[in-house]
């Protein structure tokens, strides 16, 4: 993997890990309508935060990367929402989208320039996505949000979380994390249906 995916990737996994930790200390409630504007936005500096911070929402941990740089987690009261209303355990999504181990593929469709990538268990699937799609997914997470709520079997995409990393260098992913359909591990032949304008 080149060094700037590599960067980016470990970048992800860390403030999805700390994101996640940090919402163990966040009562589980119905979203507020402030709830789905929410950005909660933290910046990882390679030594971590110091001991004068004590606050559990403000520790960040060491990392081995070089630079600074931050995560943005976009309605995270929202996704926790849908997260336990799918009975998706917090520790088990850890693991899968954060854990110990890389994602299995980090490839790029050649049409739109963004990156897809399993992770290692095949559960999730991770996304970038361009701004407008950010912002459409914000716009639309409101009635996404009823909808999925009910409608417990509903076909539609699971979208499990909206986040952005940043480095010094203005490079910016944009990411949604989804369940996937099939398990990567399990899957003889994946096809790739594409539309098309003509």
């Amino acid at each position: 993997i080149p060094r700037v995916q590599y960067n980016t990737s470990i970048g992800m996994m860390i403030g999805i890990r700390v994101s996640l930790r940090r919402q163990q200390f966040v009562h589980l409630r119905t979203p507020t309508d402030s709830d789905f504007g929410k950005v909660d936005t933290t910046e990882f500096p390679p030594a971590g935060t110091g001991p004068e911070v004590t606050d559990p929402l403000r520790i960040t941990p060491a990392h081995s990367l070089e630079d600074l740089f931050s995560f943005k987690d976009y309605a995270p009261k929202v996704f926790k929402a849908l997260r336990t209303s799918w009975g998706i355990d917090r520790e088990q999504f850890m693991s899968s989208v954060c854990g110990r181990h890389n994602y299995l593929e980090f490839t790029t469709n050649s049409k739109s320039g963004q990156f897809f990538f399993f992770s290692h268990d095949g559960k999730y699937l991770i996304k970038s996505v361009s701004i407008p799609e950010r912002r459409f997914l914000s716009k639309i997470l409101p009635a996404y949000y009823r909808h999925m709520i009910n409608n417990k079997h509903s076909r539609v995409c699971r979208f499990c979380g909206l986040h952005r990393v940043e480095f010094p260098n203005k490079q910016k992913m944009r990411f949604v994390i989804m369940e996937s359909v099939f398990d990567v591990a399990m899957a003889d032949r994946v096809y790739d249906l594409k539309g098309s304008t003509a």
